[in-house]
This record gives structure tokens, sequence and C-alpha cells, in this order.
């Protein structure tokens, strides 16, 4: 019954993308720059859909001016598709939960560890965001206001300028919660893989799936990074960032900030916890 439901799912999202490519190719430049950012931190959890997106996008795209193509028009048109795939599949991934787990509102985990790894040390490390921290971030271009709040965030977090984050489109994020609590987490990276991660004493950690790979179950489109200034003033601050640096393509490394070390992050979806508890 599973593998049936899968495979109407993926027809639909196959179809949902032959529309979308169509759609896409007809954005002009300006437009591409707000949809990458808008279907990137889409969530897909049964309130919104791919197809729901397209139309608020094209409400949008009656207002935008007409330029002619470019070719960065066409590398954000990819960059569009590429989301766009990776929320359908997301979609997909979604779709029911196994046997001893319940469906929660998606939180995202910051993960450190070989790639191919399918078990490992270190998730002391890791870290938890319980909302997604994308849509409550701050553009690099409004740090002068973020700085002038005193660190205060719109959406009521703090900014810290000895340790703070980038997300992949050039946005200042909140640190996730560390450590990553002790517990099993329903994983995925929006692909074709989902599966259990379990989290242990001392840092010890294990995918379920004896096939699955760090990699597997990271969202390849989410890129994050940890930024800590080893020089005092503008250097080692979000305002020596460069913005011509982003977007960062999926899987891609996220840009070097001048005066900061930095720490790349994988990201990893959790879409459910166990049935008998949620994870604290």
């Amino acid at each position: 019954m599973e593998s049936r439901l899968l495979k109407v799912l993926a027809l639909v999202v196959v179809f949902s993308l032959t529309l979308t490519s169509a759609f896409v190719a007809t954005r002009t430049p300006t437009a591409v720059r707000r949809d990458v950012n808008r279907v990137v931190q889409m969530k897909i959890d049964g309130k919104e859909s791919v197809h729901n997106a397209l139309d608020d996008l094209k409400e949008q795209e009656a207002k935008d001016e007409s330029n002619g193509p470019s070719f960065g028009q066409l590398t954000r048109r990819s960059l569009i598709i590429s989301s766009l795939l990776a929320a359908g599949q997301f979609g997909i991934a979604q779709a029911y939960a196994p046997s001893g787990f319940k469906r929660i509102p998606t939180q995202f985990i910051a993960a450190l560890g070989d790639p191919q790894a399918n078990s490992g040390a270190g998730a002391q490390d890791w870290g938890l965001w319980t909302l997604d921290p994308g849509p409550r971030g701050v553009w690099l271009r409004d740090y002068p206001k973020l700085e002038a709040a005193g660190g205060a965030a719109p959406a009521g977090w703090r900014f810290d300028k000895q340790d703070w984050w980038l997300e992949e489109h050039g946005l200042i994020m909140e640190a996730p919660t560390f450590p990553l609590p002790e517990g099993r987490y329903l994983v995925t990276g929006g692909r074709q893989t989902t599966t259990a991660l379990t989290v242990g004493p001392g840092g010890a950690w294990a995918l379920e799936d004896p096939k699955a790979k760090l990699y597997d179950v990271t969202h390849l489109p989410c890129r994050s990074a940890r930024y800590t200034p080893n020089e005092a003033g503008a250097a080692g601050s979000p305002a020596a960032a460069r913005p011509r640096d982003f977007p960062v393509a999926p899987g891609a490394e996220m840009p070097a900030v001048p005066g900061c070390a930095k720490q790349d992050y994988a990201v990893l979806f959790v879409i459910g916890v166990p049935a008998e508890g949620a994870a604290k």
C-alpha cells in the first residue's frame, strides 16, 4: 500500500514539475531572485503544495518589470527548478510516517560528520532548530538595522557577534539549540531516503537503515554555516560578507567571510518522532 501511494505521489510531482518548468521559463530576473527565496523556504506539510506556491508566484509575476534574458537569469531559473524538485520529493517523504513514529511539524538538525558514514560519534556538537530559521532570519543588507537594534531580530531572537550563522540565501540566522537531545528522530533529506536517526549517550549516533548515509538524509538545498570572528570590528562580522556570494548552490560549501573561522553544517529534516512522545 505504501509503495503504491509513493508511486502515485511521484507521478503527481513529475506532472507538477513539468508545469513548473514551463512557468519558470517565462520568469524575469527580478522575479527569479525572489522566487528562489520563497520556494526553498516553502514547507510541504499538508497546508501548502507546489501548485499553491506557483499560483502565488503567478500573482506576483504580473507586478514584475520585463527584462531581457541573461545568463544569470537562466542560472536562477535552474535553481528554482531544483528547489521545486526538492520540495516535491520532500512532500513524498512526508506522505506517511512508518510504524512507531508520529508526524510533527518539520524541525531541522544541524549536523557534523562524514557524509558517507552510517553511524558515528560527535552528536553532542549537533544542534536543533524547532522552528524554520530561514523565514525568521535577517538579510545581510539589513545587518546595520540588526546592529542598531542591539542584536534583537524582528522574529524575537538575538544576534551574537561572537557566534553567528548564515544560510544559503544570505540570511543571518538564529543559532540552533545545542546539544541535540538524545532520542530517536525520523529524518530525511527530501530525496529518496527517510529513516530513523538514533542519538545516544556520549554523542553516539546511527541511522537505522544500514544502507543510508548521512549524505542521504542531508537536504542539499539548505546550506548553513557557523561563523566565529577572529578579528574585532567590521572584519569578522556580517558586514564583511559578500552578497554576490549568494545564493549558494545545493550541496556547495558556504562562502568564507573575511575575519572569521567557518564551520559548515549539514541540515537534516526531522519529520517525525516516536509515537509515545515528542523530541524535547
